[in-house]
């Protein structure tokens, strides 16, 4: 199974519309100034966001299945993590999509 990368996200947006908005700086004067500002920010945010997704590599998956104290069965699927094993006790941290399955110690 392969999840896609979160690692960085946002990262690329970010950094492309800083340097769109520096370069529509260097442009004209007054209004027109501000305007290739927005303009070189927007445009920039989106190269950097389009760069940044061709650039990311999907990292491997695992579904994990737990069962927990109640009986009620949990699904989670995270980053593989080769400390799990099947019939060990464990922790689910966080929830909703940030959920993950830790060993316990």
């Amino acid at each position: 199974m392969q999840l896609e990368s979160n690692h960085h996200r946002g990262l690329g947006a970010i950094v492309g519309g800083l340097g769109g908005l520096g370069i529509g700086s260097l442009i004209g004067g007054g209004t027109g100034r501000d305007v290739a500002m927005v303009a070189g920010a927007l445009g920039g945010a989106l190269l950097g966001n389009d760069i940044q997704k061709k650039h990311d590599q999907p990292v491997q998956g695992q579904q994990i299945i737990v069962r927990v104290r109640s009986g009620v069965l949990v699904s989670v699927t995270q980053p593989v993590d080769p400390n799990l094993r099947t019939g060990q006790r464990v922790y689910i941290e966080g929830s909703g999509e940030g959920a993950r399955v830790i060993p316990q110690q």
